[in-house]
């Protein structure tokens, strides 16, 4: 946990490597948890990520479509199911800047807007967005994308 504001948070961060092979960093009661897997690509803060994994069991995304009802709010939860379901379905892309357009678009889209109200805490709103490409050399590659200007 990561307090703030006198509010406790959970607090996740995604890697991966060149070859796809990925994994959610957690700390749970100020221990350590690594999720493993090559299909861990999407994560949001709350709630600890063996609860987005079982909620989104609960969902099919094998095959999304514009028919299937997305959950909207801006809590955790819903811009988790979304983001899954977005990384379900876009397509695989054909160039570099597709990559980086396609992972931007579904920041964006689960992405907590300033201003935006949540429960008794006050606002809390996603400030930062990164794409990285991962192939060849990480130092010379590295380049922040875009930050949300306040």
């Amino acid at each position: 946990m990561v307090e703030a504001h006198d509010r406790e948070a959970t607090v996740h961060l995604a890697i991966e490597d060149a070859s796809g092979d990925s994994a959610i960093l957690e700390f749970v009661e100020g221990k350590l948890v690594v999720h493993h897997r090559r299909e861990y690509q999407v994560m949001t803060n709350d709630p600890t990520y063996d609860e987005q994994l079982a909620l989104l069991e609960k969902q099919d995304f094998s095959k999304p479509s514009s028919e299937m009802p997305l959950p909207g709010n801006v809590n955790a939860t819903d811009r988790y199911q979304r983001a899954a379901y977005y990384r379900a379905m876009s397509p695989k892309p054909k160039d570099q800047r597709q990559a980086i357009a396609g992972i931007l678009a579904i920041a964006r889209n689960v992405s907590v807007p300033f201003g935006a109200p949540y429960r008794g805490f006050g606002i809390y709103n996603t400030e930062y967005r990164t794409a990285i490409n991962l192939s060849g050399d990480v130092s010379t590659n590295f380049q922040p994308m875009e930050k949300a200007s306040f």
